[in-house]
């Protein structure tokens, strides 16, 4: 099986385009024909024009088509097999080479229409020939008929290794289909747009990253005349890495990437780079002397002096010999790099796989780990993109249930551990391929992905080639936090609670900022939030206990319901309730930092209770003389009266009381031995409610 590991398998001549998606073999096809050594030779002699078939008899046309198939040349072989039909419409070994030459140059409506002509002679002969026309129904969009096809599909007797693996992903793609029939009418989360002429340009555009919101690199399969001015000597177009920059809202015509990133001779794509811009990561494929086959390799190059270095390839731990290894995605760290990638090394699950490996920054990287099964799959994972923010890999399959060939996929995760893959749905994804979905603009909600779906340049079909899309996050999910509403007078009395008043902060930049107050006249609140958002809620009513709840919707993505009951404690006079965090320096009265936020809930329970007077009492241990400590815990109280005054409470309503250490709660000492966690618990500041404020006449008096 010929495996070109970019995207899919890419490669273009001067006259046409190669297109393979990890190009797949004709099984089916049990009599080939094959060339001779003599064969070969007269072939050599009697082509002409770059290529194309001469004075050829119709066996040496057959073969040639079939070599010219299985070389990867599949427009060259489309023109060959039309020639060939004219002459055998009826022959379907012909149809069923035709049928394939255009699946691999991903033209999928005329590909299902030779399908179904091999079907309609002897199916029995071509036994892929239903699962691969039951998936170009699907690429069409014929979700309905694509089910039924692969369910007839599904009865057919093992024979080969790739029937029988066919067999298995058909079960993959029935549940494509049922996904896409469940979602037809789903609420679309993004909105995509093509990017336009003259970014994308005929042929294939892919691997976007952006450095940042005004510029972007990407990959492309295009004729260079910046880099060799004309087609490569072996009459191939080469990938390159361009860099394009956005002028009044647009994104421009790219240029390619200087040397030494770029080469007129093997492939480059993929680039990403850390967020301190020193480091690129970039994918290069090429084939060794003497080599038809091609391998890739992740390579790394610095930023110095305002140039990119020498492109240096990672070690043969993630450079795996035999193997590609391919599209890198890196997250940097303090010391070292995590870099994503996908490859198809033996001792994965089967195809390509995604891995990540440790780099530190001198280019050494770590033995590669194994996404596993949460993500892996026997078929193919590629294109990881890790979202640091939201702690997301995106990554695209053919392995997972999808709407199309690949389909874009998230997972939440640390890279040891995942949650389950989402396909992120319409329009991200089509009945075409899609992969690549990367973060542009975080703060936007802007994306970008690649996809060969109707709408793209294409040079030979509507379908054919890769261009780059951009996907804004346009969902606003609904969310709302209620709950029941609960008091309590002691330990064993709850029950249900009406007329609070709820108010809502927005902490998310972490100064509250208060959006809504009101008023709840049942036993259950409801207060809708936004999403992105951390709010404190905060429910209050008259002799209570105030209560705050904390609520973030940054890490949600759907429309949901919170859930969170809420019990406010009723005040009870005389009852003495301690205020946690309470501190002052040593042998002094003046309040910490930390004391005063403290403080300032009890600020909140007076504001709430305007009319309730209390006494404010502090307590110290038994260290230093009884007169001593009776005038430090005086003094401290009067502190903290003095703090509320200040903020705007009526002094009238506080009653600061020095206790000293005649009122301990636990032992400052244990026979002759100190007891630092009794001394702890004593050192403390209580308040309890004493009375009330009452107006008589016009006249206000404290009333127990």
């Amino acid at each position: 099986m010929k495996r070109i590991a970019f995207l899919l398998t890419l490669a273009i001549t001067a006259n046409n385009i190669l297109f393979a998606q990890d190009a797949v073999e004709s099984v089916d096809s049990s009599s080939k024909p094959k060339f001779t050594p003599s064969e070969v030779s007269t072939l050599k002699m009697a082509s002409t024009n770059q290529g194309e078939p001469g004075k050829l008899n119709y066996k040496q046309k057959v073969k040639y088509a079939q070599n010219t198939l299985d070389a990867g040349n599949y427009y060259d072989a489309m023109e060959l097999y039309k020639e060939l039909n004219e002459k055998k419409p009826s022959d379907l070994s012909l149809l069923y080479n035709m049928a394939e030459s255009y699946r691999l140059a991903r033209d999928y409506k005329t590909a299902e229409k030779f399908y179904k002509k091999v079907l309609d002679g002897d199916a029995s002969k071509y036994p892929l020939a239903k699962y691969y026309y039951a998936q170009m129904q699907k690429m069409n969009g014929d979700y309905e008929g694509a089910k039924k096809t692969f369910n007839e599909f599904t009865s057919t007797q093992s024979g080969s290794e790739e029937v029988k693996s066919q067999l298995r992903h058909a079960k993959v793609e029935i549940d494509g289909c049922d996904s896409a029939i469940a979602q037809a009418n789903a609420a679309a989360k993004y909105k995509v747009t093509h990017l336009e002429a003259p970014l994308n340009k005929p042929r294939t555009d892919f691997a976007p990253y952006t450095a940042n919101e005004n510029t972007l690199y990407y990959a492309s399969i295009n004729d260079d005349s910046v880099l060799n001015g004309s087609l490569h000597k072996s009459g191939m177009l080469i990938s390159h890495i361009y860099v394009a920059n956005k002028v009044n809202g647009q994104w421009v015509q790219g240029s390619p990437v200087a040397a030494p990133i770029n080469s007129d001779t093997i492939h480059t794509g993929y680039p990403v780079i850390t967020k301190d811009g020193k480091r690129m990561y970039f994918t290069q494929c090429g084939s060794a002397q003497g080599e038809n086959e091609i391998r890739c390799k992740i390579y790394v190059s610095t930023f110095e002096n305002g140039v990119w270095t020498k492109p240096k390839a990672l070690n043969e731990k993630v450079n795996k010999a035999e193997s590609d290894n391919t599209q890198p995605s890196v997250v940097q760290g303090t010391d070292n790099d995590t870099l994503y990638f996908s490859s198809n090394r033996e001792g994965g699950k089967g195809g390509y796989d995604i891995y990540y490996s440790v780099v530190n920054k001198g280019g050494f990287a770590a033995e590669p780990v194994n996404l596993g099964d949460a993500v892996n799959t026997e078929w193919d994972e590629r294109t990881p993109h890790y979202w640091s923010r939201k702690g997301t890999l995106f990554f695209s399959s053919n392995g997972h249930p999808g709407f199309g060939g690949f389909d874009n996929f998230s997972v939440k995760g640390n890279g040891k551990t995942w949650a389950d893959v989402k396909n992120l749905g319409t329009p991200v994804n089509s009945s075409a391929d899609d992969l690549d979905f990367t973060v542009g603009e975080d703060d936007k909600k802007i994306f970008y992905l690649v996809s060969n779906r109707p709408g793209i340049i294409g040079l030979k079909s509507e379908t054919c080639c890769d261009d780059i899309f951009q996907a804004n996050y346009t969902f606003i999910p609904t969310i709302a936090v209620t709950g029941a509403l609960k008091e309590r007078e002691d330990s064993s009395s709850i029950g249900p609670m009406s007329g609070a008043r709820i108010e809502v902060y927005d902490i998310t930049e972490g100064t509250p900022r208060l959006i809504k107050a009101d008023s709840v006249t049942t036993s259950n609140y409801f207060v809708p939030v936004q999403a992105e958002k951390k709010y404190s809620v905060k429910f209050m009513k008259a002799e209570h206990f105030p209560q705050y709840i904390e609520v973030s919707t940054l890490e949600m993505e759907e429309s949901d319901t919170i859930s969170k009951d809420v019990t406010l404690d009723k005040i009870i006079k005389n009852k003495n309730y301690t205020l946690g965090n309470i501190y002052y320096e040593y042998k002094s009265t003046e309040l910490t930092a930390q004391s005063k936020v403290t403080l300032d809930t009890l600020y909140s329970l007076l504001m709430e209770n305007p009319s309730i007077v209390i006494e404010l009492s502090s307590h110290t241990d038994s260290i230093a003389s009884e007169e001593y400590n009776l005038k430090l815990s005086q003094d401290r109280a009067q502190s903290c009266v003095d703090y509320l005054v200040s903020k705007g409470i009526d002094v009238n309503r506080l009653i600061p009381k020095g206790y000293g250490e005649s009122q301990p709660i636990a032992p400052n000492s244990i026979g002759k031995k100190d007891n630092p966690e009794g001394r702890a618990k004593n050192r403390r500041t209580q308040y309890k409610v004493i009375g009330e404020l009452k107006r008589k006449g016009d006249k206000i008096q404290f009333e127990e």
